[in-house]
Order: C-alpha cells, then sequence, then structure tokens
C-alpha cells in the first residue's frame, strides 16, 4: 500500500466497517426480538 492511499483510505474503511458491523447487529437484534425488549428498557 502506497502512503497517499493510506491516508485517505483509512478513515474511509474504518467507518464502512463501523457502519457494517452496526447493521449486522441492527439487524440480529431486529430478527431475534431483542430490539423491542431493548427500546421498551430506554422508555
Amino acid at each position: 500500500m502506497k502512503t497517499g492511499e493510506k491516508k485517505g483510505r483509512t478513515l474511509g474503511q474504518k467507518f464502512s466497517l463501523g457502519f457494517s458491523i452496526f447493521c449486522i447487529i441492527f439487524l440480529t437484534l431486529k430478527f431475534t426480538g431483542l430490539l423491542d425488549t431493548i427500546i421498551e428498557s430506554f422508555k
């Protein structure tokens, strides 16, 4: 990996990786029904 590439890509990669993980967790909770439980506990 070249130095120029590294600078521009790390933030984008971190963001997209974090976003992917968030989506996976969100969908998992949604399908298992835990999301409703979590929302109820915050009310």
